[in-house]
């Protein structure tokens, strides 16, 4: 996608009301390639502003179109803006939510359509698109929501001291757990779709590295291409050797999994229906494990020796990247039971800008207590040296994780 527009109708933090940012046009000539936008100014400036806004926006659009139509009143919020961008028709057609009209639009025109979301200040959104000849308002039977035309990744990533920037990614990893609670014992893999907003901190930083290198194409036989076109990427494969040059990484040796699961006698399952797949594929793909299981408690660790067999495991059973980081993205959202549910509340529900960090807001358990970790990942560099992920330098990690989710959570368009 391509933003092209915002403006504030209320005001946040030190953005005024009528606050506007149009972004310049993408130059044809390198339509095709990595088309970075860098947003430059003194300290104060409302750089970071200007991110949050558009993180809580596209927060907002997100679980306003996953609400049920009994409580759509409640996002009648203060919080006020607009947004225009372009979204590729490709990215449209995949996400199966039909809009006739703005299809006949790309297909009549041949022009690219532009998204127009207005929400005013306690109002519900107004959704449009439009080109420089036509303009439709988008009218339907889901109370004028269409899921198809919000972005399919949003993701950030600071390196910095500010996580303002990470407080709508923190309030989304809320909204979905408790709805991975809700829908426990329901049947299907559905409840278990992946989320539109990422924030690349410790733990996906983790999940990101470990289904990059695990679905490293370098790792592929060709007897599993199918057909005479088929790449690795075809079938999910992650292109890593340029990152692998730059880290001087040969490939990933080992990691290990580790769970503490609980629940009452009358529960029939320790985890939600999609993870208990999750787990049982897991387990098929360790090398070994150990484990102390009860009728209401059941402490698991599943270690992994990498090599290309479990890479072939892993494939077989998760079959592309994107689908092991988001079963490791859900269960990680299990480590939220370990929170009050008063807190737990407090922070899903938080009004745009009206929190500092939230992450201040959180408490810190010990490893060892958490109900699901990653840990003990080790690679194997060019000179045949074990390397713990912990020894990276901050350079290395920050390459795995900005190149590593670029890599991993693209979408065709």
């Amino acid at each position: 996608m391509q933003i092209k527009r915002i403006k504030l109708l209320s005001e946040f933090r030190g953005l005024p009301p009528g606050y506007e940012i149009k972004f310049q046009p993408r130059q044809p000539q390198i339509e095709r390639h990595i088309n970075p936008l860098c947003i430059v100014g003194l300290n104060g400036s409302g750089k970071s502003n200007l991110l949050e806004v558009l993180a809580e926006i596209f927060y907002y659009l997100e679980i306003y179109h996953n609400a049920s139509v009994s409580k759509l009143n409640e996002f009648k919020s203060p919080f006020g803006f607009e947004i225009e961008y372009d979204i590729p028709r490709k990215a449209f057609l995949n996400a199966n939510v039909p809009w006739p009209e703005l299809l006949q639009m790309w297909d009549e025109n041949g022009l690219k359509p532009t998204i127009h979301i207005k929400k005013n200040v306690n109002s519900l959104p107004i959704i449009r698109a439009y080109t420089d000849t036509t303009s439709v308002l988008l009218k339907n039977r889901d109370k004028d929501r269409n899921s198809a035309i919000l972005p399919s990744r949003v993701i950030a990533y600071t390196s910095g001291q500010n996580e303002l920037l990470s407080n709508p990614f923190i309030k989304i990893d809320y909204q979905y757990y408790d709805k991975l609670k809700r829908n426990k014992g329901v049947s299907g893999s559905s409840i278990l779709e992946m989320n539109r907003l990422f924030y690349l901190d410790n733990a996906t930083s983790k999940f990101i590295t470990l289904c990059a290198f695990l679905f490293d194409t370098a790792g592929y036989d060709k007897n599993e291409f199918k057909g005479k076109h088929t790449t690795a990427g075809d079938l999910g494969g992650i292109e890593l050797k340029h990152v692998k040059r730059e880290l001087n990484i040969e490939t990933l040796r080992s990691f290990k999994l580790s769970f503490k699961l609980k629940k009452t006698k009358s529960a029939k399952e320790f985890l939600p229906t999609g993870l208990n797949l999750a787990l049982e594929n897991l387990i098929l793909c360790s090398t070994f494990r150990t484990e102390n299981k009860t009728d209401t408690n059941w402490k698991l660790e599943l270690f992994f020796w990498v090599n290309r067999e479990t890479q072939k495991a892993f494939r077989h059973y998760f079959k592309r990247a994107d689908e092991l980081f988001r079963n490791l993205y859900f269960l990680n959202l299990l480590n939220n039971e370990l929170i009050s549910r008063k807190l737990r509340t407090q922070i899903a529900n938080a009004m745009a800008g009206t929190f500092e960090n939230l992450s201040d807001e959180l408490p810190k358990f010990e490893a060892e207590k958490l109900i699901f970790r990653i840990h003990d990942i080790r690679f194997i560099k060019s000179n045949k040296n074990i390397v713990h992920y912990r020894k990276l330098s901050d350079g290395e990690h920050q390459l795995l994780q900005t190149f590593g989710a670029l890599l991993l959570l693209d979408t065709p368009g």
